[in-house]
């Protein structure tokens, strides 16, 4: 049986990609060939390795497809910023479901706040917006680190959950919300941000563009 990595990464030639990015596109590609290697020598093919190749009619195209959507810098941050966007969305109102069900001291607590102080009425919405693009921007970081998937993702959202949690402490240590309405407001936020951050998550790899979905197209 051939070396399908040996021969992808010779094939494929020098990408622009860093050295473990590149290695995991390789594997990714070489993978999916000898599958396909496999269940062709298992129905009897007379040429399992030339019919296993002729799925890549043009090598340097295939390149070219991995590369672009491996360098799409731009493309990264506009994916970044909507996910997040749906982050912040969808933690906000599974909040404020909870608390309006639960917790209507603290909602209106936190309503005469916003009420009596000086900031702008957009400031609280922009918050929430900045922080779920703060979530997918720390996913992001981490995912090389502990994968993608639900756990980083969750992860992520419990990095802002403490955040969050800090500053309803410093609040509640000034008075201006009261001790129990602090735990309830804490406690509702912790599933809050991380449902919020699984969702925003799995939108932004379902966007993700894989090295088979270049193969694909080739």
């Amino acid at each position: 049986m051939p070396d399908w990595e040996e021969l992808v990464g010779r094939r494929l030639g020098r990408m622009r990609l860093e050295p473990e990015e590149r290695q995991e596109v390789v594997a990714e590609v070489a993978a999916h060939l000898e599958e396909c290697h496999r269940e062709l020598c298992a129905a009897g093919s007379p040429d399992p390795e030339g019919y296993t190749l002729a799925q890549v009619p043009d090598w340097k195209a295939l390149g070219r497809r991995i590369q672009r959507s491996k360098e799409g810098v731009m493309n990264q941050a506009v994916r970044i910023v909507l996910c997040g966007l749906l982050t912040g969305a969808v933690a906000v109102l599974l909040a404020l479901s909870v608390l309006s069900l639960v917790g209507a001291e603290l909602y209106l607590t936190l309503e005469a706040a916003r009420l009596s102080s000086t900031l702008p009425g957009w400031s609280g919405a922009a918050f929430h917006n900045l922080a779920g693009i703060c979530v997918l921007w720390l996913y992001t970081a981490i995912r090389p680190r502990y994968g993608p998937g639900t756990k980083t993702a969750a992860l992520a959202g419990f990095a802002l959950w403490v955040i969050a949690a800090l500053t309803l402490a410093h609040w509640s240590s000034m008075g201006v919300i009261p001790r129990n309405s602090f735990l309830l407001a804490t406690a509702v936020g912790l599933p809050a941000w991380v449902v919020g951050a699984v969702a925003g998550a799995w939108f932004f790899e379902a966007s993700e563009r894989k090295p088979l979905q270049a193969l694909k197209a080739a």
